[in-house]
């Protein structure tokens, strides 16, 4: 069997793939139940908030309710779509990046283990103790995210340093 050129990053991406597929799972569930074929469920909470203003247009209590995202049977599918579209605006970039380390030895093999293993780590505390919490205000939402940037800039900054011949 051939060496393949890459030894960390496989790791990390068929992990994270895995987990994609975990969220991916969460909003079909979501969608089967609320019997929502595309989208998030936001056009379907509007078309109710509409029909509840249109069939008690006095009942304040009941507009207050009706008005308020986050009480209605749609937030859970909105979070996540959040949850699996936020490791997709992240991940494909972050791979990316650390596949050129790799393959450039920006980074010692152990050091771009830290970083992706951090990364994969935030990016699931991200959605689990973040956005897939009650009000998507989680405290893994922003220390996910600022583990996120910090890998991103991390190894963009690599790159770039091994490029402009700052580092040997």
């Amino acid at each position: 069997m051939p060496m393949l050129p890459l030894t960390v990053v496989p790791i990390y991406a068929s992990t994270l793939a895995v987990y994609s597929l975990t969220l991916t799972a969460r909003v079909i569930k979501q969608r089967v139940g609320l019997r929502v074929s595309l989208g998030d469920g936001t056009q379907q909470f509007l078309l109710d908030y509409i029909k509840a203003t249109q069939e008690k247009p006095n009942d304040a209590e009941l507009l207050t309710k009706a008005a308020d995202p986050m009480k209605s049977k749609y937030w859970p599918l909105l979070a996540a779509v959040r949850a699996h579209g936020n490791l997709f605006e992240t991940a494909p970039l972050v791979l990316l990046l650390a596949t050129m380390c790799e393959l450039n030895d920006t980074f010692s093999n152990r050091t771009l283990h830290a970083l992706l293993a951090a990364f994969t780590v935030a990016r699931v505390a991200h959605a689990e103790l973040g956005v897939l919490r009650p009000l998507a205000l989680g405290k893994g939402r922003t220390a996910g995210m600022m583990v996120t940037l910090t890998t991103t800039i991390v190894c963009a900054g690599g790159l770039a340093a091994q490029w402009a011949g700052w580092t040997e």
